[in-house]
């Protein structure tokens, strides 16, 4: 085929490929729209001991969970004590405010730190994903010592 051939075609060939490119752009728009949408939805924290103290430190995400009606809260720990056991809760107001525990208390499994002084637990709780509101983490010293607070992180979306 010669180029004035082909330049000849290049008219009838372009609305083809244009309708192919916004074709496969339809096939891939849901996941695209998906991935925005939990990019959005998504509350963080970083978690910091209370007053300046020195002490442990990480981060909080909620994020939508993988079942309807569900959140999903990942918390990560580090600058720890070695062997330490941490409950911690998502509470309803502002760190250094009593707030109550959102969701059923049951579903917040501890967290270990490892030797290195690092920690994570990550739980799907039964709530719908909350749109609007204060919330914060606390991370507890022990189930002996719920009123002392080793680390907070009020989240932001």
């Amino acid at each position: 085929m010669s180029r004035t051939s082909f330049t000849r075609l290049k008219p009838l060939l372009m609305p083809g490929f244009t309708a192919l490119l916004a074709l496969l752009s339809l096939n891939s728009a849901p996941q695209t729209a998906r991935a925005m949408a939990v990019a959005v939805a998504r509350w963080s924290a970083e978690l910091v001991p209370p007053n300046g103290a020195i002490g442990p430190h990480g981060s909080v995400v909620l994020e939508p969970g993988r079942h309807p009606n569900h959140t999903r809260v990942r918390v990560v720990i580090s600058g720890d004590t070695p062997g330490a056991l941490r409950p911690w809760h998502l509470h309803a107001g502002t760190c250094g405010a009593v707030g109550p525990i959102v969701g059923p208390e049951n579903s917040y499994a501890r967290i270990r730190i490892n030797a290195r002084g690092n920690g994570v637990a990550v739980i799907e709780l039964p709530i719908p994903f909350p749109e609007s509101g204060a919330l914060f983490v606390n991370v507890h010293e022990s189930l002996k010592a719920m009123d002392h607070i080793v680390t907070c992180g009020q989240l932001v979306r």
